[in-house]
């Protein structure tokens, strides 16, 4: 399980980057620019996916933060439902203010600080012993304690949810 998700993770940080070195070939007011009032912009939407990040891992590289608890029949339930929306696409407004970009970050300001989250996890999961990854470390603001497994799924699927987002930015500004 452990080789499993060290091999997700090294996925979701290939697609990641990939984005990343896509959007670098944009300028700043392409990524700056809000399709609407009330919309966020791509710099934004890449601050909200490394905040939420950030938010769920505990404020990472701070490891005396996290949950190291069972998780709830609470957690058990949402977890699947969360996963669900995040899957289906379906919008939702953002759990907590933490997760809010405030549109003060560069490109590689918010590169370098993702980097950390991924760099971060990598080093977690490798230290874990054999069933560690099952251990509720994490916590999501809706669901609760979250296992390194589950973390890893959401953080795939909200990555998707978003980059799909900036995908239809970009194809609007083409």
């Amino acid at each position: 399980m452990k080789t499993r998700l060290l091999k997700q993770i090294e996925t979701l940080d290939t697609d990641r980057k990939a984005l990343l070195d896509e959007l670098r070939q944009f300028s700043m007011d392409t990524l700056a620019r809000k399709p609407g009032e009330d919309r966020w912009s791509i710099l934004e939407i890449v601050e909200h996916m490394v905040l939420a990040e950030r938010t769920i891992l505990k404020n990472l590289p701070d490891s005396e933060l996290t949950t190291d608890g069972p998780q709830s029949l609470k957690s058990r339930v949402l977890y699947p439902i969360v996963v669900f929306v995040l899957s289906r696409k379906i919008p939702v407004k953002v759990p907590t203010r933490r997760m809010l970009p405030k549109g003060e970050s560069s490109l590689e300001e918010l590169c370098d600080r993702w980097d950390e989250n991924f760099e971060w996890l990598k080093s977690h999961l490798k230290g874990l012993g054999p069933s560690g990854h099952r251990v509720a470390l994490f916590s999501h603001p809706v669901v609760g304690p979250i296992d390194t497994a589950q973390a890893v799924k959401m953080a795939r699927l909200h990555f998707d949810v978003h980059r799909r987002q900036i995908r239809t930015l970009l194809d609007s500004d083409a």
